[in-house]
């Protein structure tokens, strides 16, 4: 399923006749995503004495869809298209961990220095924001919010692990990355149809840029690594874990946006840079 080419991951042809293509693998996760997605924004509308209360609490356990949908489409299709040796390398790079000892430095503590950046740097712009201290229990709940989105968040299966692969089998590098970290944006546009907006209180706009930032960084990882799906995984549950226990998003500042602000500047730099060696890749293999 999988092959490296001069340090490109690209993904193999399909063994099977009938197979679902790249546009039906990404329709098949919107369509199971979004079904969880609809009694999180349902209910955000609702009141207990609306008669779409009822509704929101008989879908709400659709939620889990939300969260395991990338992964579900990803088994179906791989199974569909590469049978059970296809499952075998899917997973296997899921639990690929024989890679040098930096890119755990860098998915694991990478996040923290730039969170940590944002939080205490939006101090020197937004005087009304708290003195900023990390404590034990900060750490704590940190800890206890990755191991959560270690488990529960299922996305890099979906677009590192087969969707990135197969892009790159059709385009260089860049183009694959910056294609995928924009349908990786579209893929969370429900969370902004929610009452109030995205929960963590930043734009539709500015999420654009921090996930194609990250995707960016995310793709240098994963070919780096040689198709590890762990390494990008870790990479990417570790910036959910900080951002939430740093607090740097507005929701958690009272609304200022300097935080998250800074985070995001951060983000863009090493995004830059990370598009930058791909492209640098792209030239040297031909692309």
């Amino acid at each position: 399923m999988y092959q490296v080419i001069d340090g490109v991951v690209v993904a193999t042809d399909p063994k099977r006749r009938i197979s679902i293509g790249l546009t039906g693998f990404f329709i098949l996760i919107f369509v199971i995503s979004w079904t969880g997605a609809m009694p999180m924004v349902l209910s955000s509308w609702t009141t207990d004495n609306s008669k779409w209360a009822s509704w929101a609490h008989t879908l709400a356990p659709l939620q889990v869809l939300m969260f395991f949908g990338p992964m579900l489409a990803a088994v179906l299709v791989t199974f569909v298209n590469y049978g059970g040796g296809g499952l075998k390398s899917l997973f296997g790079a899921l639990f690929k961990f024989r890679v040098r000892s930096i890119w755990y430095v860098l998915a694991l503590a990478g996040p923290l220095i730039v969170t940590l950046t944002g939080s205490v740097v939006a101090r020197e712009f937004d005087a009304s924001l708290p003195t900023f201290v990390v404590t034990s229990a900060m750490l704590a709940a940190t800890g206890q919010i990755f191991l959560v989105y270690l488990l529960v968040n299922t996305e890099e299966i979906a677009w590192r692990g087969y969707a990135l692969p197969q892009l790159q089998k059709r385009m260089s590098p860049f183009k694959a990355n910056l294609f995928l970290g924009f349908i990786w944006g579209v893929f969370h546009t429900p969370l902004f149809l929610m009452k109030g907006g995205h929960p963590a209180g930043y734009s539709i706009l500015i999420f654009f840029v921090m996930v194609l930032s990250i995707g960016f960084i995310a793709g240098y990882v994963f070919n780096a690594t040689r198709g590890s799906i762990l390494i990008s995984h870790l990479l990417h549950q570790s910036f959910n874990a900080w951002g939430e226990g740093l607090r740097v998003f507005p929701v958690m500042n009272d609304g200022s946006q300097w935080p998250f602000q800074i985070m995001i500047a951060i983000l863009v730099i090493l995004g830059l840079v990370s598009a930058q060696l791909l492209a640098r890749r792209c030239r040297s293999e031909g692309y």
